[in-house]
């Protein structure tokens, strides 16, 4: 469903070598602004946690399902994801687990999520 390809930047010609994590509702809403392929230009991969993932089939499958450039990827910090639990949702737990995790750039748009992850590391 969810996988990996590498594209050039058209900025910079050149291929970007960070990672994003984005939560459910940033890539929601570059989907309604019809940005969200600009994030396969600007990142070398681009992971959801398998929360994130449940919710973008729930709410948007077949569009999420179709895109090649997003990479499915699971959090090993278990205890982690099931503290944050406490303060914000779980796909916002596991994207920023993941993002910590591969020392990625953590896209999100709770404001709990970012105090989160700011204690987190």
């Amino acid at each position: 469903m969810l996988k990996t390809s590498q594209r050039k930047s058209n900025a910079a010609n050149t291929t970007s070598t960070a990672i994003l994590v984005s939560d459910t509702s940033p890539l929601i809403a570059l989907k309604h602004a019809d940005v969200l392929e600009m994030l396969n230009a600007l990142f070398q991969v681009v992971m959801v946690p398998l929360a994130v993932a449940r919710k973008l089939s729930v709410k948007e499958g077949k569009y999420f399902a179709s895109l090649g450039f997003l990479k499915l990827e699971e959090p090993s910090n278990k205890r982690l994801v099931k503290a944050l639990r406490l303060v914000v949702d779980e796909g916002e737990s596991e994207a920023i687990t993941l993002a910590l995790e591969k020392n990625a750039i953590l896209l999100i748009d709770d404001l709990k999520g970012k105090s989160s992850q700011k204690l987190g590391g």
